[in-house]
């Protein structure tokens, strides 16, 4: 049985893949999910796993290796952890050279929340990526929607939302 649903989830990547397209179902929270769920950290399982084999085949070889330095997503040893460690081991060396070390720190955190689709589709283009992989990433940015539900009240907005 798992051998059967494994080729039904493999035909079904491939085809969302070779056309480009995010299926509709993946890229919505329906009314009847908003009821019982937070579907503002809910993207579908097959998506999910489609935008990984996205980053890992297509995405991250066709960044050139000088823009993934400090950087720690999608990497087996990479975690929050890691990112705060490194800014701290940098200026505890710089602390033994200097008795004083200023440093600036920005909080991302809500960066993506408002990312120009154009901006960062823009960007995308530059990085030589077959057209369909483009289109799929466009399609998988495009139309989401983040899902509020207070008070039995469930509300839409349209925006940038993580996966």
């Amino acid at each position: 049985m798992y051998v059967q649903i494994a080729s039904v989830v493999i035909y079904l990547i491939n085809y969302s893949i070779n056309v480009g397209q995010v299926p509709n179902t993946c890229l919505k929270c329906h009314n009847w999910l908003a009821a019982v769920t937070r579907c503002i950290s809910l993207t579908l399982i097959l998506s999910r796993i489609t935008e990984r084999v996205i980053v890992n085949r297509w995405l991250r070889p066709s960044i050139p290796p000088e823009f993934l330095f400090n950087q720690y997503a999608y990497r087996p040893t990479g975690s929050t952890t890691v990112a705060l460690v490194h800014p701290f081991h940098s200026l505890t060396r710089m602390l033994e050279d200097a008795a004083c070390v200023r440093a600036i720190l920005i909080d991302f955190a809500e960066a993506f929340d408002i990312a120009d689709h154009t901006v960062l589709m823009s960007n995308l283009a530059e990085l030589q990526l077959p057209g369909n992989i483009y289109s799929w990433i466009r399609s998988f940015l495009s139309a989401r929607q983040q899902v509020f539900h207070f008070s039995g009240t469930v509300s839409f907005s349209l925006g940038f939302v993580q996966g």
